[in-house]
């Protein structure tokens, strides 16, 4: 998980001219970030939270996508609410906020908000059905399932007061609607504060399993 805007570094979201600044740091931190990972495991995929105040055209995205590819080829690359329409920069007539569209909206054939990636989010949404595969950039088509990412229990993150559980008949119907049409499903298990994952969490994934391989 990696958030595009850094609130305390790039608080001044409104000025054009710092975006270069911010997207060079971006993009060193992420190099930064693959150092240290590296050296324990494969790194599979990133997950960039997207959709913020700026447009995705002030993004960096081609160069994050190079920056992680180059290095990890195999490694999946998403960034939150990726189909919908964007400011263009040199269309005096174009709307002035970007919107993207929701899973129960997309078509085949809506644009690519954030381009190149390799599958859509849309958090916290789940696929609709039938869902759509095949989407536009610049007059081509790309195939891009759709990756559902949700809590095991009740908030994002690691919380200590956080013991509000879903119960294994909901993840049972949320790993079925989530995985039903070639998508993805991602469970959030944060670590705690000694880096040890929760042991409500293993219990419930090892129940959710047993689940998995009798239907």
């Amino acid at each position: 998980y990696y958030s595009l805007w850094d609130r305390k570094v790039n608080a001044d979201v409104d000025n054009v001219e710092s975006d270069r600044e911010y997207n060079t740091y971006m993009l060193k931190q992420l190099d930064e970030l693959m150092d240290i990972t590296e050296k324990y495991t494969k790194i599979v995929e990133f997950w960039f939270d997207g959709s913020w105040v700026k447009p995705g055209y002030r993004w960096p995205v081609e160069g994050i996508y190079r920056t992680i590819k180059s290095r990890e080829p195999q490694c999946q690359i998403g960034i939150n609410w990726t189909i919908g329409e964007d400011v263009d920069p040199h269309n005096p007539n174009a709307p002035e906020k970007s919107y993207k569209i929701i899973p129960e909206e997309q078509k085949e054939g809506d644009p690519i908000r954030y381009f190149p990636s390799d599958f859509r989010l849309g958090d916290p949404l789940l696929p609709t059905n039938p869902d759509p595969k095949v989407f536009t950039h610049n007059g081509k088509r790309y195939y891009m399932p759709f990756e559902s990412t949700v809590c095991l229990s009740k908030r994002w993150f690691y919380h200590t007061t956080d013991k509000e559980y879903k119960s294994i008949d909901e993840l049972v119907e949320l790993y079925q609607r989530a995985t039903a049409q070639d998508n993805i499903l991602i469970l959030n298990l944060p670590p705690n504060r000694e880096g040890k994952m929760r042991q409500k969490d293993v219990d419930l994934l090892i129940e959710l399993r047993k689940h998995i391989r009798n239907l």
